[in-house]
């Protein structure tokens, strides 16, 4: 009897125990993959819209950037060519990120903290929430641009 009772208090613990490591140590596993998912989603959503080719000319969105910066009086499609490369960038971030799950996003591209030339963002996702962030830069004439993407948590 003494036995049996040891039997079954062996086996509550090692029920207990393999609870503790399904909701202990899986539940950080699930918070790291999720900032790396994010940081890669950010990095590969930066690295192919820069490379994305417009109906401007043939430019591609780094050039189109590199031309609002140099040249902002050029036109697109009858558009400022700052405008129409604002306006396309929010088009893309709807229909891939917005798309893909509503994911909260900032996006940003400046030449130094003061001149900021866009500025979008959706779920009132702001440059201070927490979130994973993302930088590339595009050499100009005039200067280094940075452009941003964080996505929220």
């Amino acid at each position: 009897m003494e036995i049996m009772g040891l039997v079954i208090i062996v086996l509550l613990v090692t029920i207990g125990m393999f609870f503790a490591i399904r909701f202990v140590v899986f539940g950080e596993e699930e918070e790291a993959l999720k900032g790396y998912t994010q940081t890669q989603s950010a990095a590969n959503f930066l690295s192919t819209l820069r490379r994305t080719t417009t109906e401007c000319d043939g430019l591609s969105v780094e050039q189109l950037i590199q031309t609002c910066v140099t040249n902002n009086q050029k036109l697109c499609a009858g558009t400022l060519v700052c405008d129409y490369t604002e306006e396309l960038v929010t088009y893309l971030l709807d229909n891939t990120l917005v798309a893909w799950g509503n994911r909260p996003f900032y996006f940003k591209v400046y030449i130094t903290a003061y001149e900021i030339m866009m500025n979008i963002s959706n779920q009132n996702c702001t440059e201070d929430d927490p979130g994973d962030l993302k930088q590339e830069f595009i050499p100009t004439t005039i200067g280094i641009v940075t452009t941003e993407l964080k996505i929220c948590d």
